[in-house]
């Protein structure tokens, strides 16, 4: 049986056309164009610790003295002492724990140094 008029797939065919058309970005293109996709992303501020979450600890080793580690850690002898409630230097004992003071992690800085130099030729 035939019918007059388009055939499915000439309809097809111009619809697909249309939305082409549509989705052009050619120039002269009367087909509006979307919107950009906008995307937005959330940091989460950074936390803040509490002191006392801050803290570390030594424990103490055979052959450790109280100065050499408040030398190692780069902190005196007597802040040491303070923190860990300590009245005779000489009176640590292996394995007891030692808090160290928040000064013991500070950053430090590293001097900058040139770079070498070549010789002219």
């Amino acid at each position: 049986m035939r019918t007059s008029g388009p055939t499915a797939l000439a309809l097809l065919a111009a619809g697909l056309a249309v939305v082409a058309a549509a989705c052009s970005d050619s120039p002269g293109s009367s087909a509006p164009t979307l919107p950009p996709i906008v995307t937005t992303s959330t940091i989460a501020p950074p936390t803040t610790m509490n002191p006392i979450d801050q803290r570390q600890f030594y424990t103490v080793e055979p052959g450790d003295n109280l100065s050499g580690i408040a030398s190692r850690f780069g902190v005196s002898q007597e802040s040491l002492m303070a923190l860990n409630g300590i009245t005779n230097p000489d009176a640590i004992a292996v394995g007891q724990v030692l808090q160290l003071p928040p000064e013991a992690f500070a950053p430090t800085t590293v001097p900058a140094t040139a770079p070498p130099t070549t010789p002219a030729p």
